[in-house]
């Protein structure tokens, strides 16, 4: 019970870390207005109406609490009408000896979330070796990553990958206090 306390209260740090700017508009910005066409439906605060990303999101917990990978818990929170990403927390039982075995699981992690979209909706591009896939051209994605020990020390993985950028998932070798946020 406190492993999900401490959990949902590291996800809640991260999305008000990242909140902490919203509402604000820099300075000499441009408002783009999207067509109709631009996006297929923002009915329910998705793009994609024919997505149930809580099934989406369930499967692949399902996954990796069943799986191989040492895990205590993972989190994947979906996109809402606020929020336009996805929230992972990926905490392992063990510290591994190389911390690219947390890259390693987050890139495998995005790709069984696009593959299970293209389940529902074959219509997303599917992943490749530099691409998460199609679900992450629509959706920014938050990763964190960290040994149960160090939860409140060390993120190995602290990252954030903006829809349609696919940047590569890198280690961070900086100690993250996540009470300055």
């Amino acid at each position: 019970m406190t492993k999900k306390i401490l959990c949902t209260a590291i996800a809640l740090v991260s999305v008000l870390a990242l909140c902490t700017g919203c509402g604000s508009k820099p300075a000499n910005t441009t408002v783009v207005e999207k067509s109709a066409s631009d996006v297929k439906s923002e009915g329910n605060g998705y793009k994609n109406d024919n997505l149930d990303l809580k099934t989406i999101a369930q499967n692949v917990k399902d996954k990796y609490k069943n799986g191989d990978y040492g895990l205590n818990d993972i989190s994947i929170e979906i996109p809402t009408e606020e929020n336009n990403f996805f929230n992972i927390i990926i905490v392992s039982e063990e510290k591994p000896s190389d911390p690219g075995v947390y890259v390693d699981i987050c890139r495998e992690c995005l790709f069984d979330l696009n593959a299970e979209a293209i389940k529902q909706d074959p219509q997303y591009s599917p992943s490749s070796e530099n691409y998460y896939g199609g679900l992450f051209d629509q959706y920014t994605v938050i990763l964190t990553a960290t040994c149960y020990d160090e939860i409140l020390e060390k993120w190995p993985v602290y990252q954030t990958i903006d829809s349609g950028k696919h940047d590569p998932i890198v280690t961070n070798n900086d100690e993250i206090d996540l009470l300055d946020f």
